[in-house]
């Protein structure tokens, strides 16, 4: 039998082939450079990351701003009182509350506001009452301060209580009138 002559170029290809890597090489190969490509922060991920911190930083500080403003937890709701005695109560302790009553025929809100601070609001009066005093007194207020535990029943029963500690145009009218 008689051997086949191998030409220069066959044994050319037949090298180029044989160093040409395997499938499951080249598949091993790409593996190892997809989990680097992993590893390696991109803008995109930096961006997510950024926009995550920047979301949990804003809920963390309205958090903090419903707490203090006493909305997220009870604690500094104000009470409608219906009557003096509850208002009187809230008043002494300084809580925040709000009364509305008629001392004979004046319509008022009392609220006590931040701390021991009492806000009076003329809300209406009666129709017996002249129509110049009507327009005078009504919308006027006036913010007194008191200490705990020393607030003045007066303030509940009469229109005006003691005025000593108090401001607003509600007190100028008062005394404008007496």
């Amino acid at each position: 039998m008689k051997k086949k002559k191998v030409s220069r170029k066959a044994k050319v290809r037949s090298a180029i082939k044989s160093t040409k890597p395997k499938k499951k090489t080249l598949r091993i190969r790409l593996d190892k450079e997809f989990k680097l490509s992993e590893n390696i922060p991109t803008r995109n991920n930096n961006a997510k990351l950024f926009l995550a911190g920047t979301i949990f930083v804003a809920i963390i500080i309205l958090l903090i701003i419903l707490f203090y403003s006493g909305n997220l937890i009870g604690g500094a709701t104000k009470t409608q009182c219906d009557t003096p005695k509850c208002f009187i109560e809230k008043a002494n302790a300084c809580e925040p509350a709000e009364y509305i009553t008629t001392i004979g025929t004046t319509t008022i809100k009392m609220e006590i506001k931040q701390g021991c601070r009492l806000k009076k609001t003329i809300l209406s009066l009666d129709e017996t009452e002249p129509q110049e005093i009507r327009e005078y007194f009504k919308g006027k207020s006036m913010t007194c301060d008191y200490e705990k535990d020393n607030f003045d029943n007066d303030f509940a029963f009469q229109i005006s209580g003691p005025l000593d500690n108090c401001k607003g145009d509600l007190v100028d009218a008062i005394k404008a009138v007496i």
